[in-house]
């Protein structure tokens, strides 16, 4: 579904400060964040996206709209050289509900403590075009088409598996 927040998006992502609440106490945190992209999955189209701005909403695939203001496609990552969080344009961070292959990828409230690490991120691979999660798992579609969930599977290092091929700008 098309998000639209031109507002927030002419603002240059430099920061977001995200109120974490536990226990009734609400603790604060700024992280510095990449310029948002969106992210393709190889030799297609086909980019993350969103069908609710809610945490627990699945991640899925959907024809790629590079427009600034169709923020359900734009992410950005903590700027961790190696570790990092991937946040959308409204908050929310990407989250697993499990460890195990064929679990999905959700949104969630970030988390940035280096302990959460169903939130933790890297690029791995051959030129680095996985996403692999801290559990060792990287982000895979079943599918090349719209409305596919982006899955967790074990990591194939492999020019020809690209379902496990990420691009963007970051």
């Amino acid at each position: 579904m098309r998000r639209k927040l031109a507002p927030l998006m002419s603002v240059v992502f430099t920061a977001v400060t995200v109120v974490l609440a536990g226990a009734g106490v609400a603790a604060a945190t700024t992280e510095t964040l990449s310029d948002p992209s969106n992210m393709e999955v190889s030799l297609t189209t086909l980019c993350w996206d969103i069908g609710a701005n809610t945490p627990g909403t699945t991640v899925g695939l959907a024809n790629c709209h590079y427009a600034a203001d169709y923020t359900s496609q734009k992410w950005s990552r903590t700027t961790d050289y190696y570790i990092f969080n991937i946040v959308n344009a409204n908050g929310l961070c990407l989250d697993l509900g499990s460890n195990s292959v064929g679990a999905h990828v959700v949104l969630a409230k970030c988390h940035f403590e280096d302990t959460y690490s169903s939130q933790k991120w890297h690029r791995s691979g051959q030129a680095g075009y996985a996403i692999e999660n801290s559990n060792g798992l990287c982000m895979d579609v079943g599918a090349f088409q719209a409305g596919t969930p982006v899955g967790m599977n074990g990591c194939v290092f492999s020019s020809s598996y690209t379902s496990q091929q990420w691009h963007g700008t970051w």
